[in-house]
């Protein structure tokens, strides 16, 4: 979507927004050239500008656009960056309705600040969800995007088109994550996840390295070749590299995403009412890849290492196990008690790549590792669970920031104690159902070793049947602007 700033209304635009508050007289805050249009429209009382309403009119008048949209903002003081994010999309929404293709928006001075916000609002509503429509469904689809938004500025802003053209290109940058959770497996296996890392690589000209399976089994990685056993599509692990000349000697923030193309749950198999929706299980490697796309693009001042092993969890005769034994990366042991506890095995085998090669400054893995995690927090908060307490509260106050929250969560000693198997030194899961999210994250944690380390477990928010305003239902892409945020406030 393209942005631009123009100085007066034009009569030949197709649509004109005029956002509104309800507790504020609708003439004070307009240009004189709608103080007629505007007077009479708030006399009628037929739209009172409550929060979310948008109401279309027929302008008779010769300066004035034939389309003119009130955007109502609710009350003045209520404004937030948040808010103001869910009412863009939501307006979008509308306007792309009409099939015009291009809006203008005489922007309030108090709406200047949320620049951003507004840049993400406006593109998540021009985002569809529909990819594999054809025919007259993709031709009216087509028919509704927007390809220009012009605001009206009167107060002097110079930094409000690159903020909110950042607020746009971060907001795309999710969108293409959300497309790549959404697509099936068949779609988007192991070599295209691994060859659209390469690509992003390329394009930003970041050190990437992929191992394949073979360099897998020399190295040792049981706990993501056990999973992978199943599959026809030989596991990878992939590395990204962003680290800015000035920065690139200084310990990395490593970041570690899961990568499950597919799970089905391996023997342990999921009930049929949520195996459909198991394309979702590598989001937190889409988040990874997404916070690659624009680490570059947004000259963020850190050095990041993203790591995301890839594989499926299928059933085949070569399939892992129950009763399975398996010695991971790190040398140590575990009995596969559930082969549906297969994100914490690939992640085990990650975290120990990236202690032994990058000696990270903080170490954050990222997954929908647990149903559980579900059942506590829903869909609006991910699980944050930690040793460090300095970086789960740099987390949770980016994912406030954000609107991508996050809860902190414990982890007991007897949560640990619970993972801990007769014959071997871990086991994979606990029979006994009860908190089982801090029990994953207490079984990661015995691989972490020194390093201070966090686990966002995104089960909840990741993929929704109850999307916020400027969301979808599915893939959210969660995760991508928290990082963004944790990043560029990383001191």
């Amino acid at each position: 979507m393209e942005f631009s700033i123009i100085s007066a209304i034009n009569p030949k635009q197709p649509i004109l927004i005029v956002p509104l508050f309800k507790d504020v007289a609708f003439t004070k805050t307009s240009p004189k050239i709608l103080e007629t249009f505007l007077k009479n429209r708030q006399e009628q009382q037929d739209f009172l500008a409550q929060e979310g309403d948008v109401l279309l009119t027929m302008p008779d008048d010769k300066n004035i656009p034939s389309k003119a949209i009130l955007w109502g903002l609710g009350e003045k003081k209520k404004l937030t960056s948040q808010k103001l994010r869910g009412l863009a999309a939501q307006l979008l929404k509308s306007v792309k309705a009409l099939k015009k293709g291009e809006a203008t928006i005489w922007l309030l001075d108090e709406m200047i600040p949320y620049a951003q916000a507004i840049g993400e609002g406006l593109t998540f509503g021009n985002y569809s969800l529909a990819k594999f429509k054809t025919g007259k469904e993709k031709e009216q689809q087509d028919l509704q995007t927007i390809k220009k938004i012009s605001f009206i500025i009167t107060k002097k802003s110079p930094k409000f088109q690159s903020e909110v053209t950042k607020g746009s290109m971060i907001a795309e940058a999710v969108g293409e994550v959300r497309d790549l959770v959404n697509a099936g497996p068949t779609l988007k296996n192991v070599d295209y996840l691994a060859q659209k890392a390469q690509e992003i690589a390329k394009q930003n000209g970041y050190k990437i390295t992929v191992l394949n399976k073979s360099e897998l089994q020399k190295m040792g990685m049981g706990g993501i070749l056990g999973v992978n056993r199943g599959s026809e599509f030989g596991a990878k692990m992939v590395m990204m590299e962003y680290a800015p000349k000035a920065l690139s000697k200084k310990p990395p923030v490593v970041i570690i995403g899961k990568g499950i193309i597919f799970d089905s749950g391996g023997y342990n198999l999921k009930p049929s009412h949520s195996l459909f929706e198991m394309q979702l299980d590598m989001a937190g490697a889409g988040a990874v890849m997404g916070l690659f796309m624009l680490l570059k693009k947004l000259n963020i001042q850190q050095h990041v290492v993203g790591i995301f092993p890839l594989t499926d969890n299928l059933v085949s005769a070569t399939s892992q196990k129950p009763s399975d034994v398996v010695t991971t990366y790190s040398g140590k042991t575990v009995e596969i008690i559930n082969t549906d506890a297969e994100g914490r095995m690939v992640l085990c085998d990650a975290i120990t790549y990236a202690l032994k090669n990058f000696e990270p400054r903080y170490l954050i893995d990222v997954a929908t590792l647990t149903g559980a995690c579900m059942v506590a927090l829903g869909d609006r908060y991910a699980g944050l669970f930690g040793n460090d307490p300095t970086l789960i509260e740099k987390l949770r106050k980016a994912g406030e920031e954000t609107d991508e929250q996050s809860w902190p969560m414990p982890i007991h000693p007897d949560h640990g104690a619970r993972m801990k198997s007769k014959i071997a030194d871990l086991r994979n899961w606990d029979e006994v159902p009860h908190a089982g999210a801090s029990k994953g994250a207490a079984f990661l944690q015995e691989f972490v070793e020194d390093a201070k380390w966090a686990h966002l477990d995104i089960a909840g928010p990741a993929f929704v049947k109850d999307p916020k305003k400027y969301e979808s239902t599915m893939g959210t892409g969660f995760g991508v602007r928290l990082f963004v945020e944790f990043l560029e406030n990383l001191k």
